[in-house]
């Protein structure tokens, strides 16, 4: 059973090779993929990310001995949740106030002296105000126009040149309303303006400043422009690009993150934002101490004027009538008194229910998100449920931020907030009801006690009237004075509760995009990616045998040998004095292998084809036929391709007679038989093409022609025709004793191995081999091979 041929495999160490040789492929590959990555990198806007971190503190971490001293009227949450916060933080309504103090309405760009932008304005920069050579400054009573380049070039100290492109549409800004109030054509603006004036057009007004260093700025760009932006839609910008969230899981400070082109300017965009957070939570809770002390001023003032008018009543009684009489019976005015102090009691209970109420059934807005105060309600369910709904309002503030109103989630926590309310009410309404009621005891305690006094001695009863009220006064005064003097203290000593931790700055040592070294990385690999695919694909597709390995994957036929790439010039080595050159020497190894061929022979003749023309049959021919004469071997080479003869070409011969006449009896072995320049080396050309070539092979006197060479000579290398002429070359194999069958590299199809394949294994050719022709050593081997090659034979 014959051997199965080897299966097609990619070799790695071929294919390296094939690379290696290619380098030109990579070289000019890297250099437009680097190229590309450099103009990239220069062109795409570089983006820094900025940081800062801010701590959220609990509200119980303040002043909490002030605190306690206010209980009663503390409307101020306790606990902060950090969600909550971040939701605070990141709102439209304090992104807004901080760019209200930033220098942002105006944008200032610079486009750079650089090479690139000779070919167009390609790479602009922007800047803050300080690295700018101007400042403007926009006159908030006039429209402007929105988003339009405004170029401004500094002709001197005193004046400036500015240019607007026109033609386009754009949009007008009202600066006070914060609107866009209609749109135009953009006017074709030149004017020259003094320092200092206004520059007035129909949408235009402001005015230009030198900063103190504007030469040195006016060095670092060839063209300066600035843009109007619309500040509510640079809110929203910002308040889409920031984001905040905790350093690790249960931690309470916060790590503000945003992106921009300048990193400074968005370094002073958080650095103002935590200003702004800082002061916004000061000042709320001073607000909230200034209306307890308020609201305690008004009580301390009414009940001061009670305590004035109650004392001078009493001296009054005591300089016309003494205390003698009075004095024996006040036990009845102090019980009196005391009921008098629990109906205060009772009534500024049930007043601040009564308000509590009136403010949770009037104000039923459901998009409020203040709950009411509980100072003077001590009923533990309804202090819990103004907690529950505060905690509703906040997460309702948070889905706000994500969803709108009409969102099935935002309508079930509406929900959630007005049955919370209702329940509210109706325990205010409970609470209410049973103050009443012990209001109404009291007072009827009071009735009954005051008809008993009304029995005393009228001096006696007047005297304890006054002394009584006299007493609840300077009661009540002392009680506000010491709550104002807590919300004093409290006042005093607030501070924010939240803390800055870092300014910002900038994170990392450049820029966040584009990242340079990994676009250059991508840039090497894909450099080296495309001419090796490329490479790898042709040689998936060329199905042509390019190697030995290519030969041995089809067939199980020996490869006799490999001859290389020859150009032409130096390839006939019959009519070329150098045979110590490389060529000559894969020749001469191929003569050596020649004795495994017809082992035992003394005479061989030896046919030499290939599967179509082209492929290098008669190169091969000629070619072992000289470097076997070289040897001493007496060598005849015949032509038998009666169709394209080209022995004779090749060697300069004639080819007036040849194998065809004498095929019919024209012409004498001695006189077709033309020796050449070469020792031992004689030839027989094709002669004339004869019209019936197949015949003329089959006739008895081509057999005898061979066999009569044979005798004469060591060898009889005969170039046989093409294997496409199948009948010519399975009538000459006949009279053969071995087989070459030439390949090209490059250039002769795998497929056209399996004919010559089934003729070999099934024995139909004798000792049949395989020569690969016009191989490029360098190419399938390396340049190893090729450099040894070139150091040790001579071209």
């Amino acid at each position: 059973m014959a051997n199965q041929p080897n299966e097609s495999k990619l070799d790695l160490k071929q294919l390296f090779s094939r690379y290696f040789t290619k380098w030109y492929y990579f070289l000019i590959s890297l250099a437009i993929a680097l190229t590309v990555a450099y103009f990239h990198i220069k062109l795409s806007k570089r983006v820094y990310g900025v940081s800062a971190t801010v701590l959220i503190e609990n509200e119980s971490a303040g002043n909490k001995a002030a605190g306690e001293l206010l209980e009663v009227i503390d409307a101020q949450k306790k606990y902060i949740e950090v969600e909550d916060q971040i939701g605070l933080l990141t709102s439209f309504n304090m992104v807004q106030k901080a760019i209200a103090r930033l220098d942002f309405g105006v944008s200032y760009y610079l486009i750079p002296d650089i090479l690139i932008n000779n070919l167009g304005d390609q790479v602009v920069e922007e800047k803050v105000t300080e690295e700018f050579p101007f400042r403007v400054i926009l006159d908030p009573s006039s429209n402007q126009l929105l988003n339009v380049p405004i170029y401004v070039k500094i002709l001197s100290k005193n004046k400036y040149q500015v240019q607007v492109v026109g033609g386009e549409t754009a949009y007008i800004y009202n600066i006070s309303t914060n609107k866009t109030i209609g749109e135009t054509t953009t006017p074709e603006i030149n004017k020259i303006v003094n320092l200092g004036d206004p520059f007035k057009d129909e949408h235009l007004n402001f005015k230009i400043f030198l900063n103190p260093y504007y030469e040195t700025y006016l060095t670092k760009g060839k063209k300066f422009f600035f843009i109007i932006n619309n500040i509510g839609n640079l809110t929203k910008g910002y308040q889409a690009k920031i984001s905040a969230k905790p350093i690790s899981r249960d931690s309470r400070i916060l790590n503000l993150y945003a992106e921009g082109t300048v990193a400074a300017k968005e370094a002073k965009f958080l650095d103002t934002l935590i200003s702004v957070y800082l002061e916004t939570d000061l000042i709320e809770k001073q607000e909230a101490n200034i209306k307890a002390i308020a609201f305690i001023n008004s009580q301390l003032s009414t009940v001061a004027n009670q305590l004035e008018n109650s004392k001078q009543a009493l001296e009054g009684y005591k300089r016309t009538y003494g205390t003698e009489r009075g004095v024996a019976k006040l036990n009845a005015y102090e019980r009196l008194e005391a009921l008098q102090l629990q109906r205060s009691d009772y009534t500024t209970r049930l007043r601040s229910l009564n308000n509590t109420l009136d403010y949770m059934i009037t104000g039923q807005d459901l998009e409020m998100s203040q709950v009411p105060i509980t100072a003077g309600i001590n009923d533990q369910i309804i202090i819990d449920l103004v907690r529950q709904l505060d905690i509703l309002y906040q997460e309702r503030a948070k889905l706000a931020l994500s969803i709108r109103s009409d969102n099935p989630l935002y309508q079930q926590q509406q929900e959630k907030i007005v049955n919370t309310r209702n329940t509210i009410i109706e325990n205010l309404r409970r609470l209410v009801s049973v103050v009443n009621s012990s209001l109404a005891v009291t007072n009827q305690s009071i009735s009954q006690l005051e008809n008993n006094i009304f029995r005393l001695p009228q001096d006696q009863r007047q005297l304890e009237q006054l002394q009584s009220k006299k007493d609840y006064n300077e009661q009540t005064v002392a009680f506000y004075e010491q709550k104002r003097a807590a919300a004093e203290i409290l006042l005093a000593t607030n501070a924010p509760s939240k803390k800055r931790v870092d300014y910002a700055k900038m994170v990392g040592n450049g820029p966040m995009s584009p990242k340079t070294n990994a676009i250059y990385l991508i840039a090497f690999l894909v450099g080296l990616f495309i001419p090796a695919g490329g490479i790898l694909a042709y040689d998936l597709v060329n199905n042509t045998i390019k190697s030995k390995d290519d030969v041995r994957g089809v067939t199980n036929i020996p490869v006799l040998g490999l001859i290389g790439h020859s150009d032409g010039k130096n390839g006939i080595l019959a009519k070329t004095d150098n045979h110590k050159s490389a060529l000559s020497e894969a020749f001469r190894s191929l003569r050596v292998n020649l004795q495994y061929l017809a082992a035992g022979m003394d005479q061989k003749a030896i046919g030499i084809t290939s599967s179509v023309s082209g492929e290098g049959k008669t190169f091969c021919a000629i070619n072992l036929s000289t470097v076997l004469a070289l040897s001493g071997k007496r060598t005849v080479l015949i032509d038998v391709d009666l169709r394209k003869p080209k022995v004779a070409a090749y060697l300069g011969l004639k080819n007036t007679t040849g194998l065809s006449s004498y095929l019919i009896k024209s012409s004498t072995l001695e006189e077709i038989i033309q020796p050449t320049k070469v020792k031992n080396f004689d030839v027989i050309s094709s002669g004339p093409i004869p019209p019936n070539p197949v015949e003329m092979i089959e006739l008895k006197e081509m057999r005898d022609l061979i066999a009569k060479l044979k005798a004469e000579y060591d060898y009889v290398i005969v170039d046989t025709p093409p294997l496409s002429f199948v009948a010519e070359y399975m009538i000459l194999k006949e009279y053969l004793d071995a087989n070459i069958f030439v390949v090209r590299a490059n250039y002769t199809k795998r497929e056209v191995l399996d004919t010559i394949n089934e003729l070999y294994e099934s024995k139909a050719i004798n000792n049949l081999s395989i020569v690969i022709n016009d191989i490029n050593f360098s190419t399938v081997y390396g340049l190893s091979y090729n450099g040894k090659a070139n150091g040790y034979y001579k071209n």
